[in-house]
Parts: C-alpha cells; structure tokens; sequence
C-alpha cells in the first residue's frame, strides 16, 4: 500500500466524536492527540513519533493511523482504551525532510515546541506504556546534523521517560529487548510481521 501523507478518516473503532488534542494553532504545533477507543478509558498507551504530520481532532493521517491498525490487529495491546501520540518535534510538518529547513529558518527551540516536554512527561506519567517510534533520520539529513540535533533530541525526550514503562516496536524472532536509538517508525508497523518488545535506553 502506497504511503499518503494527506489526511484520512479515523479508522473504525476509534471514537471519533471525542480525539481530541493540545498544541498551539498559531505557532503549527501539536504536542498531543488523544485517540479513545473506549468510552471513558482508563488504560492509556503513550507512542512518540517523529514530528505531526495531518492528523487533528477532525482528521487521522497514515502514520496515526497505522498505530491504531496495529493496536488493533496485534494482539499484543488488547488492553489499550486510548492512545495518546507525542513527538520529538511538535511542530506539523508533511514531510520529514522540511522538519530541517523549518529548523533553519524558524529556530530548534519552536520546532521542537515550548513546551512539548512538559507535556511528554505527563503523558509518560499517566501512560501504562510507552512506545518509542520516532524512526530514523528525517530525508536529507547530513550525519552532522543527526549528531547536533536530532540523536541528542532523542536522548533528551528518553530522559523524561520511566525505563520500566518503554516499549518499540521491532521484527519478531529477534532480540526481544532493544536499544537503537533510531527505534522503528509506525510507518514500517506490521500486525503480520512485528511484536512490541522491551526498550532500553542507549548506554552512549
């Protein structure tokens, strides 16, 4: 299936009526997206990606909307009543590799969002788990700019995370505890072929 970076409908399952999310709209930011699949959920499951790409309160995106497919088709996270998504960078961005020249022209500090880790750690707090899921370097990436900025954005945004709550998602019949700072994007997710399994931070 080809990937589309539009908008799309919620999936079915997803109590449409109540996703809501925090961010600010004149600044292009979205901290976070709260997806209930339950009325009145208690039980929270917590996925940092990369950075917004579509989806609000009215309209899902493909990459949103492979976490709740996985969710749903897993059988790993049956107990999930809502998912709320984060991400490194809170600022809405369509393709990954504009994420850098946003950063050029409007500064880390926005793009990365005032106060999105306030808002991370939070939602870390409340979460039963956390899965890791910001993928690898945005298209176009120079290694001198994955070094400078985003490998210790990764780092920063793991410091605020309970170690016994995090999880990723990876290929099954490998090492069931992983600690790629780079873990694998929802994009790449399979219900098929992938299984949730420990995530340790990296040591260096």
């Amino acid at each position: 299936m080809p990937i589309t970076h539009s908008a799309q409908d919620y999936l079915e399952g997803v109590r449409k009526d109540e996703v809501a999310w925090v961010g600010h709209a004149g600044l292009n930011l979205r901290y976070l997206l709260y997806v209930p699949l339950q009325p009145q959920p208690k039980h929270t499951l917590l996925v940092i990606g990369k950075n917004p790409s579509a989806a609000t309160a009215k309209e899902s995106d493909h990459t949103v909307n492979q976490i709740i497919r996985y969710v749903q088709e897993s059988g790993q996270l049956d107990w999930v009543e809502q998912i709320i998504v984060a991400n490194l960078y809170a600022y809405y961005e369509t393709y990954s590799q504009d994420l850098i020249a946003a950063q050029a022209r409007l500064g880390e500090s926005l793009v990365i969002g005032l106060r999105n880790d306030e808002f991370i750690a939070e939602a870390a707090r409340k979460a039963e788990a956390v899965i890791v899921a910001w993928g690898g370097n945005p298209v176009g990436a120079t290694a001198s700019w994955m070094q400078a900025h985003y490998d210790p954005r990764a780092r920063s945004v793991l410091k605020l995370l309970p170690p016994a709550k995090l999880r990723c998602v990876r290929r099954r019949n490998k090492n069931p505890l992983e600690d790629n700072l780079h873990p694998f994007h929802p994009q790449n997710w399979s219900a098929r072929h992938d299984s949730v399994c420990l995530y340790r931070k990296p040591s260096s």
